[in-house]
């Protein structure tokens, strides 16, 4: 998860998160910060309309939950810095946010290079409540639904092998990535007739569907859209002495 913090220029960090909302009511850190965000402000954002881009995922004003810094700034009548430091001093520095800054044609070149992996990162929200980035829920079905069924980008071989037999080679999880004799039985059942994701920026908490099984370590997880209470997984750590069993 990309944090509210991480807009910032790294001057005002060198006091810490923590000191933040406080530091953002000096009215001089505040024209020093509208001097700063005239250029680039955040991995190629610049300029007003590109914080249409930056959007509040888990504030505790449930009216700012899935709002964009200008929409915020536009509705409360202020500048968008001088909303953008509101937010911090009312919300706190580690707010999360959404941030929309990759073309689809740039994620669509990636994604076909014969050495690019399918993957996500996210965290663990502190409430139910809390809006998250929809690739906590679809990722790896966006992949085989958007990319590869409707768009046949690669094929849906490709697609399986950047997700599991890839990875597992580049992390040298030797017993895992391959459907073979000796290798542990962590598989996925789904229908690549219907497999899609159906998590947004809305509803981001939202199973995918065409997912009929999970099978971790032999036992089954998850069938036909619930969890069956069974939790084999475990941490996987490298091992560079890990052979096949």
């Amino acid at each position: 998860m990309t944090f509210i913090h991480a807009l910032f220029p790294p001057w005002l960090l060198k006091e810490g998160v923590k000191k933040m909302p406080e530091m953002v009511k000096n009215p001089e850190v505040r024209r020093k910060l509208k001097e700063y965000y005239k250029g680039e402000f955040f991995e190629g954002l610049s300029g007003k309309e590109d914080w249409t881009l930056v959007i509040l995922s888990n504030p505790k004003n449930p009216e700012y939950r899935g709002k964009s810094i200008l929409e915020i700034a536009e509705k409360e009548g202020k500048d968008v810095v001088d909303a953008l430091c509101d937010v911090v001093e009312a919300e706190g520095a580690s707010i999360g946010i959404i941030v929309h800054e990759i073309s689809e044609e740039d994620v669509d070149n990636i994604a076909r290079h014969r050495l690019t992996m399918v993957g996500s990162d996210g965290g663990i929200p502190a409430s139910p409540r809390d809006m998250v980035h929809p690739r906590y829920y679809g990722t790896f079905t966006r992949v085989l639904g958007y990319q590869v069924r409707e768009r046949k980008l690669f094929s849906l071989e490709e697609a399986v092998g950047k997700m599991t037999s890839l990875p597992a080679q580049k992390f040298k999880l030797l017993s895992r990535g391959l459907i073979r004799e000796g290798m542990y039985a962590d598989l996925v059942v789904f229908n690549p007739k219907t497999i899609r994701d159906e998590a947004t920026l809305e509803e981001p908490v939202k199973l995918s569907e065409g997912v009929e099984y999970v099978i971790v370590n032999v036992r089954v997880v998850f069938e036909h859209g619930e969890l069956t209470g069974e939790y084999p997984g475990k941490v996987l750590r490298y091992k560079p002495q890990e052979t096949l069993k």
